[in-house]
């Protein structure tokens, strides 16, 4: 079966759940495919940093050992099939979906998770986290081929993503 029948059929198949609370972390789609690739690039390098348990903030790699090289094509493909899914998700839900943004529970989990509690009917709890951005770089620092990624987007009226901090 084609990929959109088979979302369009897991869809369906949630809509039909009843009392289904959907809660929908966006960030920004550009930086998840910088991220992964960043990820993959440590993992795959071997780097002791894999053998230790990280604390937040510590032991990152430095800056120069998480740039990465996107292919243009591959990165247009990913960012079209993130955006498609998006849009199934908000014909599918609408209103009843609570949007939360990644950048705001990061600036204010508390505040941010007291809409997610409001939304699921629950009591608020007080939410800590230790956890940090772990590639707070901008884009540019982040992407070797920066301009050749930049042209891609513009192309296809995509800029904002490199400006967008979700």
């Amino acid at each position: 079966p084609h990929r959109s029948d088979v979302a369009k059929s897991i869809w369906a198949h949630l809509k039909a759940i009843p009392g289904l609370k959907v809660i929908n972390l966006i960030r920004n789609p550009l930086r998840c495919i910088v991220s992964a690739n960043i990820m993959k690039q440590i993992r795959d390098s071997n780097l002791e940093v894999n053998h230790v348990k990280m604390k937040p903030g510590e032991n990152r790699p430095d800056i120069n050992e998480r740039r990465v090289i996107l292919n243009p094509e591959d990165t247009l493909r990913m960012l079209k099939s993130i955006e498609s899914l998006k849009q199934e998700l908000l014909e599918y839900f609408g209103p009843d979906i609570c949007t939360v943004k990644y950048s705001e529970l990061c600036k204010n989990p508390n505040q941010t998770m007291n809409e997610v509690f409001a939304h699921l009917g629950i009591e608020n709890v007080d939410v800590s986290s230790r956890l940090q951005k772990q590639n707070p770089e901008s884009m540019e620092e982040l992407i070797i081929n920066f301009s050749e990624i930049r042209e891609k987007l513009a192309q296809n009226g995509m800029l904002d993503l490199l400006t967008v901090d979700e």
